[in-house]
């Protein structure tokens, strides 16, 4: 790297220390230049492999500012990328998934105009040589080819990371809205059951929407993918108290009723401060859905399915009305708030009269 970027690495950190935005030590301050370095390293090597120039219509995804590299804080590696590319997350072409900390660092660089694709990743020290280096050419062709896509899969051509890269990479190409782009960043991925959540999500906030003073309660139950997709775009999370978990085993689900088996959580808008509110149970009509794409019902969904079921479900995210149902709504009287459908003693289905009689609570 260049003198002058390292300095102005340098630079950005002193700022933050006299702005009182952070409080960097001088071991901080050395492990953000080593990790700019690395960023700009990865960065540049992409840049010349796929003969791309900065602020070219280039797509970013990393898992930087989740991961640790070499015990350090990855973070400065997105200030890199911008610097060494012009992608920002603003402009929506830097994107940083979710991650555990003890995951390797990695950074995809998609170039639309070619269709080509740089994977890099890093196991070690900044200054170490990356672990794995990879080059694709006609990368979204792939969903269109099972065998060649399924085999780079088992191979982990992009060190396990396949799927997901493809499929954000299509849709970023598509275009993404910043509701499901937020729910994708947040699950790690994007599948079928993300989806489905974006979906529910669209239909709240249309059809079942907060007034003011109101804010959502969602009982997730069975839980999903789709309720990563229901935190993320409604801010209705855990650890606000705004969701519920509750699991249900095939046992369980067996024991729904009839009108309930196709049941996708329970949804509460509620006034704490006026004690008002009311609930809808929903469901989600999986078997229509894959019978409209094409898919045949009890099938086992490979891979390849089920990117193309995703795929689909987006071509067609007009249509997320029909794939949604009232099971049952739910007056909220007596005193009766969300909460009390979700204490350790009580199943919401047994006391929302959607459970069968012949099965012990």
């Amino acid at each position: 790297m260049a003198r002058k970027d390292i300095s102005s690495a340098m630079i950005v950190c002193l700022i933050a220390t006299f702005a009182g935005l952070a409080y960097p030590t001088k071991i901080q301050c050395s492990s953000y230049e080593d990790v700019f370095v690395l960023g700009t390293k990865a960065a540049n090597q992409a840049i010349k492999r796929l003969g791309t120039g900065y602020g070219e219509r280039i797509l970013l995804i990393t898992n930087a500012g989740h991961v640790r590299i070499g015990g350090m804080d990855s973070s400065p590696v997105l200030d890199a990328l911008v610097k060494a590319t012009g992608a920002t997350q603003g402009k929506g072409n830097l994107l940083s998934l979710h991650d555990a900390p003890d995951k390797p660092l990695f950074f995809f660089f998609y170039d639309a105009t070619h269709g080509e694709a740089v994977y890099i990743e890093s196991q070690g020290f900044p200054g170490t040589p990356f672990s794995k280096e990879a080059f694709e050419k006609g990368l979204l062709a792939l969903s269109q080819k099972p065998e060649v896509f399924e085999q780079k899969v088992k191979d982990k051509v992009f060190g396990g990371n396949e799927f997901r890269l493809l499929m954000i990479t299509w849709l970023w190409d598509r275009g993404i809205s910043m509701e499901l782009r937020n729910a994708i960043l947040f699950h790690d991925h994007f599948c079928p059951g993300v989806t489905s959540g974006y979906y529910i999500a669209k239909y709240l906030c249309n059809e079942f929407p907060v007034s003011k003073g109101e804010s959502y309660y969602i009982i997730a139950s069975p839980p999903y993918c789709k309720d990563d997709a229901l935190q993320a775009i409604l801010n209705a999370t855990v650890g606000k108290r705004s969701m519920a978990v509750i699991p249900l085993s095939e046992s369980d689900m067996a024991c729904l009723s009839a009108e309930a088996k196709d049941a996708a959580g329970i949804y509460f808008r509620y006034n704490r401060k006026e004690k008002k509110g009311n609930g809808i149970v929903l469901g989600f009509l999986w078997d229509r859905l894959r019978s409209a794409a094409g898919f045949t019902t009890g099938r086992k969904a490979s891979l390849t399915d089920t990117l193309k079921l995703t795929q689909w479900m987006i071509e067609h995210e007009d249509e997320y009305k029909s794939y949604i149902r009232v099971i049952k709504e739910i007056p909220l009287e007596g005193g009766l708030t969300p909460e009390d459908f979700a204490r350790p003693d009580v199943n919401p289905y047994l006391k929302l009269g959607l459970w069968e009689g012949r099965c012990s609570q």
